[in-house]
């Protein structure tokens, strides 16, 4: 039987009716999926993760053979032939994989408006990138209705372009004619109509094909107009911004789009938090259908655990909210920190190079599993047999440097990183539970304690760290004396302390908890 391995980024999207069956076909001794929003197919969950269920089924002997079969507590059958793993969404956080926080900015205005702020805001990330020496450009994403006009009648595929009022098409045309966006840079992926002869050579268009998503992808595009189709199955960690037209009607969605804004590019968060948020411009018809959405998305996030903070302002002539660049405070300075880990690196050298040197296949990195077996009888009474244990010397061996440097890795990256296990000794296989694998435990903990023990921050006087723009609600919380003018978020502890503080008449800042805009590097 052949084996084959999948890895599909969103189910929804990608694994679709058809496709599970002709993957079916192929005969798969077993499926590998990974998703954060994961829902399968109904003929998929049937025949892979419960085909136990759709044999008795097929049978016709649901209730002679669930009798058979293992049940959970409401009696139903219950195969466990399905795992799932899930992430802790804080770990996914802390590794930088994602954003920390996300940004919703509501307007009824017209739709012009809504993304001439995110431009605004595209021109201050584009900034930002260069200020960090990036090499990336920030992406947007349009989400609407496909040919559907405002108004809710079918936009007619028969006019000349200049005509068309379907939302992808009014967007492209303000992209291109009113913020001088060049076409080659923007893409429409939806099932859009166009009457034969219709559509401008300069407009690329495409559907859901298989082979239209490999060309979309390799274009490249930094501005993507869509439906809720490729929200599924489109991901680029470079996307930063999202505008959702009003066209998405009461059912918007917005806690699903946000996951194509969240992904962190480079997997690391910068110095300047406006590349560490999700941007979101929400035009809706009522006020209702933004707040509703953003509850959404809090009450989300809040079952997840994810440690992301969210601030959303709504106006209706625009946004309630605004850039702030930091006040120039006489006589206060910051500079960069970073860790002078020399010391730790060369104790460490030192512990490596002590490490023993282990022949493949000795005593010293072979380790013997235990195995048992007992009978008990079904029928009767019947005296249980006693369990015998036996060694079974057939555990997999796996290479010494990976022990380490998972042990390593456990403790701190950030010792894996100065560590050197380059040396041949590290080639050898060994097994789990051997003197080797616990010799490699002990060199872990060692480093890691020299590491933390050795390592100092410096206070690099050369290099002063620049505060970037914060993006807060006109109605925040005001200071006099304060890094910027306005902080939002500020809880009922906070607030009244930073009152205080900000009548005593020196500077200060408010560092959000989830790392913001200056933090020092070492940390266990």
């Amino acid at each position: 039987m052949q084996t084959l391995h999948l890895r599909f980024r969103d189910l929804r999207a990608i694994l679709l009716e058809q496709q599970a069956e002709l993957l079916a076909e192929l005969q798969p001794d077993a499926y590998l999926l990974a998703s954060a929003t994961l829902r399968l197919p109904v003929a998929f969950s049937k025949s892979v993760v419960s085909p136990i269920e759709l044999w008795v089924e097929e049978c016709g002997q649901t209730d002679a053979f669930s009798k058979l079969l293992a049940t959970n507590e409401d009696g139903e059958v219950k195969p466990e032939l399905f795992i799932t793993t899930i992430v802790d969404s804080e770990k996914v956080v802390t590794a930088q994989l994602v954003k920390r926080a996300l940004q919703f900015d509501g307007t009824t205005a017209a739709m012009g408006s809504s993304i001439d702020e995110l431009f605004d805001r595209l021109r201050l990330l584009e900034q930002a990138v260069e200020d960090e020496n990036l090499q990336f450009s920030p992406k947007a994403i349009y989400v609407c209705k496909t040919n559907i006009t405002d108004d809710g009648s079918r936009d007619d595929p028969s006019l000349p372009f200049l005509k068309r009022e379907a939302p992808p098409i009014r967007i492209w045309r303000y992209l291109v004619e009113q913020k001088g966006v060049s076409p080659d840079r923007i893409a429409i992926y939806a099932n859009l109509a166009f009457e034969s002869g219709t559509k401008p050579d300069a407009v690329n268009l495409y559907s859901k094909g298989d082979n239209d998503f490999d060309q979309f992808s390799a274009g490249d595009y930094q501005h993507i107009i869509f439906n809720l189709g490729l929200q599924e199955g489109w991901d680029d960690p470079a996307c930063n911004l999202a505008y959702i037209d009003k066209s998405m009607g009461s059912s918007i969605q917005v806690e699903q789009i946000m996951g194509r804004v969240l992904r962190q590019y480079g997997a690391t968060h910068y110095d300047n938090p406006l590349l560490n948020t999700a941007h979101f411009f929400v035009r809706v018809d009522r006020e209702n259908v933004f707040t509703d959405s953003i509850e959404k998305v809090k009450a989300k996030l809040k079952a997840e655990g994810a440690p992301l903070s969210i601030s959303s302002n709504f106006g209706g002539a625009g946004a309630g909210s605004e850039d702030q660049d930091p006040r120039e405070l006489d006589g206060v300075a910051l500079h960069h920190i970073f860790v002078d880990s020399e010391a730790a690196r060369t104790r460490i050298g030192e512990l490596i190079s002590d490490f023993p040197c282990f022949s493949e296949g000795d005593a010293n990195t072979v380790a013997g599993a235990k195995g048992a077996s007992t009978v008990i009888g079904v029928l009767g009474e019947s005296t249980p047999q006693q369990v015998q244990w036996q060694d079974i010397w057939n555990t997999n061996p796996v290479r010494l440097r990976w022990l380490v440097s998972t042990a390593m890795k456990s403790r701190s990256s950030r010792v894996l990183a100065v560590s050197d296990l380059h040396d041949a000794k590290f080639d050898v296989r060994v097994q789990a539970q051997s003197k080797a694998d616990r010799l490699s435990e002990k060199l872990a903990a060692d480093a890691t304690e020299a590491f933390y023990s050795l390592s100092e921050l410096v206070y690099e006087s050369g290099m002063p760290f620049n505060f970037g723009i914060l993006r807060v609600g006109k109605k925040a919380a005001s200071f006099s004396n304060s890094l910027y003018s306005r902080y939002a978020g500020l809880n009922k502890f906070e607030l009244p302390f930073a009152t205080a503080l900000d009548s005593v008449g020196l500077p200060w800042h408010r560092n959000p908890s989830s790392g913001g805009l200056y933090s020092t590097p070492l940390r266990g």
